[in-house]
């Protein structure tokens, strides 16, 4: 899949860094992405609706084909189970808010890190936002796909620099 210049997305991918070994065995910038119905649904609910924003945001990954603005939580194929792979939460406290390169502000995170510790997980071709740790009771805000499937094996890092902006 081939990254747009022009994009419908919130999370912005800064950098993705795969570590094997301590040596990068695979690194890209500036993932872009699709901003899913459910999303745009879930921030409507919280800015017109008066429903509470969570005190966490969660990272996951998955293997979905197809990145649609339909996609839902039911829709993640894929998502890894265990082997020491849990979605990342990130606490709003954690984020800074600057003007981009275009002028158009973004709230940037912290860098984050998923730990292959017990076993070999994925692949995975998809890194997701939503509103919950587990499960799929919740909304799928965002996703990116990465140009390559990623597998990890034990003792792999993936780190992740992200952002949030509505337009680029």
């Amino acid at each position: 899949m081939k990254h747009k210049n022009n994009w419908n997305g919130i999370l912005i991918v800064e950098e993705i860094i795969i570590q094997r070994n301590n040596k990068i065995i695979y690194k890209e910038n500036n993932i872009q992405n699709i901003f899913h119905a459910s999303g745009q649904y879930f921030f409507l609910e919280i800015l017109f609706k008066n429903l509470s924003n969570p005190s966490m945001y969660y990272i996951g990954l998955d293997k979905r084909n197809s990145l649609t603005l339909n996609n839902t939580l039911n829709s993640l194929e894929g998502e890894p189970v265990g082997k020491g792979y849990a979605r990342q939460g990130v606490s709003l406290s954690n984020f800074s808010i600057s003007v981009g390169k275009n002028g158009n502000y973004k709230a940037s995170g912290p860098t984050i890190t998923f730990n292959a510790t017990t076993d070999t997980w994925g692949p995975v071709k998809n890194i997701f936002l939503t509103n919950v740790s587990s499960g799929i009771d919740g909304y799928l805000i965002s996703s990116a796909r990465l140009l390559e499937e990623i597998t990890v094996v034990p003792s792999d890092s993936i780190t992740l620099k992200f952002a949030f902006a509505f337009s680029n």
